[in-house]
């Protein structure tokens, strides 16, 4: 009986990093192609499309998430959640009551990632923005996280 041996897959030396999670950056930004995380700008290698990892891979798809209308997404006509609607709307309690139910049940619904533990929502007159703390957890750790986020005049960011 004949037999094949197929010397070109022989483990490699490289180092290959695990992760979890990844995700595409909407936007298309381009990174240079590298292996494992370990990004090289090699003269003739190309470029390839930015992708986020892990936590930064969750707080990506949590940015287009809140910055999605719904309906813009021709293949997912509901996704999205639209926090820009409020920004004009006066700064009150009750409407960072009304941010804080949306931001939940977006998450809720497109994120089934991650399990919300807590989020606030604390409104600014002056500037005339909301502070949204919004508290996970994740199953691939133990250890709570939190992302801080503004929405603004240009829709939903963190910091």
């Amino acid at each position: 009986m004949a037999s094949i041996i197929f010397n070109n897959l022989k483990p490699t030396s490289q180092n290959v990093q695990e992760y979890t999670y990844a995700d595409i950056f909407l936007d298309l930004q381009e990174e240079p192609i590298g292996y494992s995380g370990n990004f090289r700008d090699v003269p003739g290698r190309g470029r390839d499309i930015k992708i986020a990892y892990d936590m930064n891979a969750i707080k990506n798809s949590l940015i287009n998430l809140f910055n999605t209308i719904p309906g813009e997404r021709l293949l997912l006509p509901d996704y999205g959640s639209d926090l820009r609607r409020y920004i004009f709307d006066p700064i009150s309690d009750m409407q960072a009551v009304t941010i804080m139910r949306e931001v939940y049940s977006s998450i809720k619904r497109w994120e089934p990632r991650i399990t919300v533990t807590n989020i606030e929502v604390n409104g600014f007159k002056d500037t005339n923005d909301y502070d949204i703390n919004i508290y996970i957890r994740v199953p691939f750790s133990k250890a709570p996280f939190s992302f801080k986020g503004v929405l603004q005049r240009q829709g939903f960011v963190f910091v």
